[in-house]
């Protein structure tokens, strides 16, 4: 898999850690932002002048969990975990899984 990043800025923790994107994930980015040219936020809340709010993020993906028909449960938690756990499989070194996780503590 090809390795692109995007910058999230002030995150949880006041830290500034990436997101891994696919190919895939990145032209539908592209798309996104040709239809939404970005203002102030790349996804803006209700009121424009503010981010999308965790809680919003969460109902989305609450959302497509179940239009996808998954019988598992799941969270953007456990989402999280699962592409950590890809990661260290895919023996991807320590610097990258912090600088994208934004923690000191990989077990």
């Amino acid at each position: 898999m090809e390795r692109y990043l995007l910058k999230d800025r002030q995150a949880k923790g006041r830290k500034d850690p990436y997101t891994i994107l696919s190919q895939s994930a990145l032209d539908v980015l592209q798309k996104y932002i040709e239809q939404h040219p970005p203002q102030k936020w790349l996804f803006p809340g209700q009121a424009e002048e503010k981010h999308i709010t965790e809680r919003m993020v969460q109902k989305v993906f609450e959302q497509a969990l179940l239009q996808s028909n998954l019988q598992k449960k799941a969270s953007l938690h456990t989402l999280r975990h699962s592409i950590a756990t890809h990661l260290l499989g895919q023996a991807r070194t320590c610097g990258i899984f912090r600088s994208c996780w934004g923690t000191r503590a990989v077990a």
